[in-house]
């Protein structure tokens, strides 16, 4: 009783509060990342529109610079007459639209006031005629340059390209810092959650020790009985053993369900992986030919029959487009809707294997109390000592009882904390456009715990057998050493009884192993 109230009272002492966890800023890091790809992925349109609007700004330019080319032809035309005509200012040399077009509105008053007009010489009108032909192939030569050589234009592509190349780079070296981060997140996040485990198992671990010691001491007891305390005995282990073996078979189908549903959880994730790489690729195909199209189409010596052809061919492939995209989105919601299936299963029969796991010590504890209570009528005189241990024994399970709930509500307050920033990460990972690891951090360290949690009961049979208890190696240490303690206060005789009590229990599970 001593080592009960001690534990009770050093167990109940510890209070621990949780904030965060360990992978805090590396999901602070995550987060940061994924909104400077936000941001990133924010410039592409516009950058995008101004790349668009390069080529209505460029035809725009092309046509001005033909316009001013066709001006410069009439004027030529124009001033040649004029020139013939007679329309020519002595004083200034100009003709009439020439005065015009400089500002002069009275062109008849301005030849009075500068000496009249003639008719131009030969040699003036060939001047005249060959000024106007420069300026005509200085306005060709222009717009040929502008629009068959490099331009402003093309040189503002050229940097558009440049700057979307960039951040298309940045946003693909951003979703790899994240995706790395991601796994980096879950490590540290998983061996924290073993260690905080740790701090809870290990008391869960001594009390069960403590209750297993008190049996100890009931088997003492009874092998001081005579025949019928060993027949309660023997009635009371196979009882156990049924138990056991029964949960086990229903935690190994409950698992291999669980197995299955994450084996078709891992194809779905890869059926849906290639399909819908090949799908975008699909796509992004269809969008260069459509690129290309559209830069066919802005050319304006494009025939007339090409031109519809062009038209047809992009009708069409948008057409595929959109059909491709709809399939996308369709086995998208296929693969969830089957996922979310998959997930439920998978938790559902943890759940189960969870609930068998810590009701088995229960299970057996009612069937034994029965056996006990179809005995103890017959051994009245053995009552008052069994009574004594008995009353222990239950503290004790209460006692782990008690704890196994405060401890798991205690590691579920921290993983309630890791569940939220698993919410985090699946939206950061989310915005980033990147696939992460750490989605399933909450349901791993969650499982772990039930584990470890698990092999607090499964010292109950490791106890009786002396077998460690595969999975359980950790846990196990740390429980056979206080329980080793336990033993080396017991007396000599005391000694000798559970020993013997001992030697027999393992006689019996070889025989049944062999049976």
């Amino acid at each position: 009783m001593r080592y009960l109230s001690t534990l009770f009272v050093s167990l109940l002492c510890v209070t621990v509060t949780y904030s965060q966890t360990a992978g805090s800023a590396t999901l602070a890091s995550i987060e940061s990342k994924a909104k400077q790809i936000e941001k990133d992925q924010s410039q592409i349109p516009n950058l995008k529109r101004q790349y668009t609007e390069t080529y209505s700004l460029e035809a725009e330019k092309l046509k001005k610079l033909k316009s001013t080319l066709a001006d410069l032809r009439r004027e030529k035309d124009e001033a040649l007459d004029e020139l013939r005509r007679g329309r020519f200012c002595n004083g200034c040399s100009r003709t009439a639209s020439e005065l015009r077009r400089s500002g002069v509105n009275d062109v008849e008053n301005h030849f009075r006031q500068n000496g009249g007009t003639h008719p131009a010489s030969p040699q003036q009108i060939a001047q005249k005629e060959a000024e106007y032909d420069q300026k005509i192939k200085n306005a060709e030569d222009a717009a040929k340059a502008f629009e068959f050589s490099e331009n402003e234009f093309t040189r503002k592509r050229t940097d558009l390209d440049k700057q979307l190349a960039n951040l298309n780079d940045e946003i693909a070296r951003l979703r790899q810092e994240i995706t790395e981060l991601s796994q980096r997140y879950k490590t540290a996040v998983i061996v924290e959650g073993k260690n905080i485990q740790a701090n809870y198992i290990e008391p869960l671990m001594r009390i069960q020790a403590e209750k297993n010691f008190i049996e100890d001491r009931l088997n003492i007891i009874s092998v001081k009985l005579n025949d019928l305390q060993s027949e309660e005995t023997k009635a009371m282990a196979d009882a156990k053993d049924k138990v056991a073996r029964q949960v086990d078979r229903e935690k190994a189908e409950a698992e291999e369900k669980a197995r299955t549903a994450q084996k078709q959880l891992y194809d779905l994730g890869q059926a849906y992986t290639n399909e819908s790489r090949l799908l975008n690729d699909k796509i992004a195909v269809i969008v260069s030919q459509l690129r290309d199209i559209e830069s066919k189409l802005r050319l304006t010596n494009l025939p007339a029959k090409e031109s519809d052809e062009l038209k047809n061919r992009q009708a069409s492939l948008q057409a595929e487009q959109s059909r491709l995209q709809q399939e996308l989105d369709t086995r998208t919601a296929q693969y969830q809707a089957a996922k979310t299936k998959a997930e439920q299963t998978i938790k559902e029969q943890n759940d189960k294997v969870w609930e068998l796991t810590i009701n088995l010590s229960k299970r057996q504890q009612e069937l034994t109390d029965e056996l006990k209570n179809a005995f103890q009528l017959k051994r009245k005189i053995l009552q008052d000592a069994q009574a004594a241990r008995t009353d222990a024994l239950k503290q004790t399970g209460d006692l782990l009882l008690t704890k196994k709930s405060a401890s798991r509500n205690k590691f579920l307050e921290w993983a309630s904390i890791v569940d939220k920033e698993r919410v985090r990460l699946i939206n950061a990972c989310s915005l980033a456009g990147c696939s992460c690891y750490g989605s399933d951090t909450h349901g791993t360290v969650v499982a772990n715990y039930s584990k470890a949690e698990g092999c607090v009961g499964e010292m109950e049979a490791a106890h009786h057998s002396g077998d460690p208890v595969y999975g359980c190696e950790e846990e196990g240490t740390v429980y056979k050493q206080y329980y080793t303690s336990l033993l080396n206060g017991l007396s000599d005789s005391d000694r000798a009884a559970l020993q013997k009590k001992t030697t027999n229990t393992r006689y019996d599970l070889i025989l049944k192993k062999v049976n």
